[in-house]
């Protein structure tokens, strides 16, 4: 199976149903949601997971489905696959989000965030995770599932050096941390 996969799908968001990757961890509805949240006119998200399975693969590219929005998927089997990966989907897929989904995922949530922090800032491009101490460490958002509830926590000093100022509201509450 190919590691890169592009899936283009129309619809509108479907909440219900949506498991998440892991327990407690927000699903990719609401993982890509904030992402139209904070660019409302977004074309195209990509994941980067090591740990997807062919199942998430089909969960991520839904997501993309309900939001109008392009879901470009890789899957590196090695730190050394990463720079790659994300090369080809900026350059070639266009992507204007990385999502890292999986809270678990050693690779992505490690070596791999130090790679992306630095590429992603220098191309204009936005890391949202799920893991709080990665938006401490430079990513864009964090998206967290709460009591039932999903709210997303914003890096201002982030945002603002990639020109995004989200509007407030929706569904997901923004709140802003490091300003």
């Amino acid at each position: 199976m190919k590691r890169l996969m592009v899936v283009l799908i129309a619809g509108f968001l479907l909440f219900a149903g949506s498991a998440g990757i892991a327990q407690n961890t927000p699903g990719y509805p609401q993982i890509v949601y904030v992402a139209k949240m904070l660019k409302p006119d977004v074309k195209t998200v990509g994941i980067i997971s090591a740990t997807m399975t062919d199942k998430d693969v089909e969960r991520g590219t839904r997501a993309g489905m309900g939001q109008n929005v392009a879901v470009v998927i890789a899957r590196p089997k090695s730190a050394g696959d990463i720079a790659s990966l994300y090369k080809r989907m900026v350059s070639e897929k266009k992507v204007q989000f990385i999502l890292l989904t999986d809270p678990a995922d050693e690779l992505m949530t490690g070596l791999g965030f130090e790679y992306l922090r630095e590429a992603a800032l220098a191309d204009g491009v936005g890391i949202i995770v799920v893991s709080e101490p990665l938006l401490a460490g430079g990513a864009l958002a964090c998206v967290i599932q709460e009591g039932g509830q999903t709210r997303a926590v914003v890096n201002h000093k982030v945002a603002t050096v990639l020109g995004i100022s989200p509007a407030q509201g929706g569904e997901t509450p923004l709140s802003y941390v490091g300003k």
